[in-house]
């Protein structure tokens, strides 16, 4: 690319930089800063007995000086950032999935799994409702798997999550009592419910999702002598592994509360009024109310329902109600959130297992999407706010390579096609953004269907530059969107930090504000310099493509979630975007990798200096994921001499290319060779 640079300030670039070349190539590739590649925990599996210990490595393989934290089931485990992980004084609960999120220099990725497994003794349940396993004893705690379990026919969703793969056990109950199950100690994210009567008819008892802990449920429920219960363990999206089964039964007379009714999240507008409901009964029938907020008690909150007038972001968060009985006994509900958007029936999920599903794929029919989803269609706006009480899925990656642990979700679907730009402008806490398609189990291929992510949106030239400069932390992306197609976009926080307020906007346009720049992708290298926020257009080049073809696009050797056109849309280009696009030609069972275009976006800076136009240094911001040389001349034509400014290093995040004083000078970018 050739740049003209101008004496005069930069207020506004188009004054200063000329795009005259956009082609300019040499051979080979170059690598991006030292990384890890991969990682694995050591050991793999432990079997271990109740009271002693177990020490886990993180073993990564690449270059640089890594950093570390660790998780349980996907969660963080607070403290935990040295490479080992030492577990003492082995309890049934310490049993999960341990991992590490490890990161060096741009990049994170969470290592493979080791799997504390404890001791106890095995009785699995049964894959078949009708051949649960019977129990009869009034306490134990025992292991099993679930990794060939499925799901029967007629057998319900349980807690209305996307659970596959169960198991069975049916208690009959020695005395009547309080009776408490749960699967503490278990490697994978569980559901546990309790029902009474035949698979065709079943009456729920009691259920639950993460109660227990680390991904784990419990459970409780008033238990009666010689009654069969029907207990199932369960995983959310697809989720099996190994399993512990614990329970109690205390032989008591009292009973603690029912709640009958639960209360449901809601979503108001700005002003707007919401109200709670809930029931609980009781056979001493005197209960007392109280609700809580964020697990704070609200001063006069104590009625079965709760009314919110004038909602603002000081109401958003977590709502439960506590039932107390006459006797001391108490049952909380489960968390109901409160968030403000357009839309009623839209909420933030915290997992994947809890997003709704259109006609069971990704593509829908016209008037197919479900509740819970946000529409896209021409000129669509939309301003959710939500209250960050996220937690992570086990198998979740690092969004955009950033460590996290406190993930949000929404569901899109695209009505026709556009650009769809998402930000997270307004929110309270450093956040991260990635959309994906929608068909997908986040254990098993979460990387693959990976549409686009960003970090931070980086702000002016004087924010970066200033002594006293503060980095935009809010995050941007936008996104080509195919008419039919369902997305699933995910807010995070950096470090996973919780108990924020986050701010979710959404702009639908069937069209581009500005045209974009247009490359022909053949069997050579395009490298195209492009400012911030412009759009860049890549078509393969007449001789080669077909009707018959299929395509498929790739950014630094990712694959792009659903573009598989002829064409790929890059609109309003972030620092993130930055790299190399390539693209798969399939004819039948042939295929051509062509190199397609390595994308540099940069920003101008304001001049520097006094005394005229030979003072002035001009300043660049800008990324590439691949080293490059920039050079200068005096002149434009065929005889120019080029001299060599500086090189700039690969990196994804953006860095300040100082370039040359002087009056009027004409710069070009080349790929340095490996």
């Amino acid at each position: 690319m050739l740049m003209k640079i101008g004496s005069s300030p930069c207020p506004a670039f188009s004054h200063l930089l000329r795009i005259l070349l956009l082609l300019i190539l040499a051979a080979g590739n170059s690598g991006l800063m030292a990384q890890p590649i991969s990682a694995h925990v050591e050991p793999v599996a432990t079997n271990a007995v109740l009271g002693t210990s177990v020490t886990f490595c993180a073993v990564a393989q690449g270059s640089g000086t890594f950093n570390y934290q660790w998780q349980k089931n996907g969660l963080n485990l607070p403290g935990a950032t040295n490479q080992c992980l030492s577990v003492t004084n082995i309890a049934i609960a310490d049993g999960g999935s341990y991992r590490a999120t490890i990161t060096g220099g741009l990049n994170a990725l969470q290592s493979a799994e080791g799997l504390l497994l404890v001791s106890l003794d095995s009785l699995p349940g049964t894959d078949l409702f009708d051949a649960g396993t019977f129990i009869t004893v009034a306490s134990n705690s025992v292991s099993g798997a679930s990794f060939s379990a499925t799901r029967e026919l007629y057998e319900p969703f349980h807690l209305g999550l996307s659970t596959s793969n169960s198991v069975w056990y049916r208690w009959r109950t020695p005395v009547s009592g309080i009776v408490t199950f749960d699967t503490q100690g278990s490697t994978f994210d569980t559901v546990m419910a309790v029902y009474g009567g035949g698979l065709q008819r079943l009456t729920e008892v009691a259920s639950d999702d993460d109660s227990g802990g680390f991904h784990t449920s419990r459970l409780t429920w008033n238990a009666q002598a010689g009654v069969d219960y029907n207990i199932v363990i369960d995983g959310v999206t697809g989720e099996t592994g190994h399993y512990v089964c614990n329970w109690n039964l205390q032989p008591t007379g009292v009973r603690v509360p029912v709640i009958t009714l639960k209360p449901s999240s809601r979503t108001a507008p700005p002003g707007g009024t919401v109200t709670f409901t809930a029931a609980a009964t009781d056979p001493r029938g005197i209960l007392l109310f109280q609700w809580f907020h964020n697990e704070q008690p609200i001063p006069g909150a104590t009625s079965s329902n709760l009314t919110i007038v004038n909602v603002t972001a000081a109401h958003l968060g977590q709502y439960r109600l506590a039932v107390t009985n006459s006797v001391g006994l108490s049952a909380i509900s489960p968390p109901a959130d409160l968030e403000i958007g357009p839309i009623a029936s839209v909420q933030s999920k915290d997992k994947i297992a809890q997003v709704p599903t259109a006609n069971g794929g990704s593509r829908f029919a016209a008037g197919g999407t479900s509740a819970g989803t946000f529409s896209l269609a021409a000129g669509t706006i939309i301003n959710h706010r939500f209250f960050n009480a996220g937690t992570t899925d086990r198998c979740e990656p690092a969004h955009c390579g950033v460590p996290g642990g406190a993930s949000r979700w929404f569901q899109l679907a695209a009505l026709a096609d556009g650009i769809c730009t998402i930000d997270t402008e307004g929110s309270d806490i450093d956040t991260i953004l990635a959309v994906y398609l929608q068909n997908f189990s986040i254990c098993t291929n979460l990387y693959e269907p990976l549409v686009d992510c960003n970090n931070d949106v980086i702000g002016s030239c004087e924010q970066i530059l200033g002594l006293q400069g503060t980095r935009e932390r809010g995050s941007r992306l936008s996104f080509f969107a195919t008419a039919g197609t369902i997305y699933r976009a995910v807010v995070d926080t950096v470090g996973g930090v919780r108990g924020t307020n986050v701010q979710f906007n959404v702009h639908f346009t069937t069209t581009a504000s500005a045209p974009a720049t247009t490359a022909q992708i053949d069997s050579e290298t395009n490298c195209l310099l492009q400012l911030r926020g412009s759009s860049v257009s890549l078509q393969v080049a007449t001789g080669f493509a077909s009707p018959s073809n299929t395509y498929q696009w790739f950014v630094n050797g990712r694959k792009i979630a659903g573009a598989t056109r002829d064409g790929l849309l890059l609109p309003f280009l972030n620092y993130s975007d930055a790299g190399r696009y390539s693209v798969n030609i399939q004819k039948g069972s042939a295929g051509t990798l062509l190199p397609g275009a390595s994308i540099l976006v940069l920003d101008p800076c304001r001049g520097e200096g006094e005394g005229g136009s030979s003072n002035r240094i001009f300043r660049l911001i800008g990324a590439a994921t691949e080293s490059i040389q920039l050079q200068s001349s005096a002149s434009l034509n065929t005889t120019s001499a080029w001299q060599s400014i500086t090189p700039i290093r690969a990196s994804i995040e953006p860095l300040v290319w100082d370039v040359s004083t002087g009056s009027f000078r004409f710069y070009r970018a080349l790929r340095l060779p490996p």
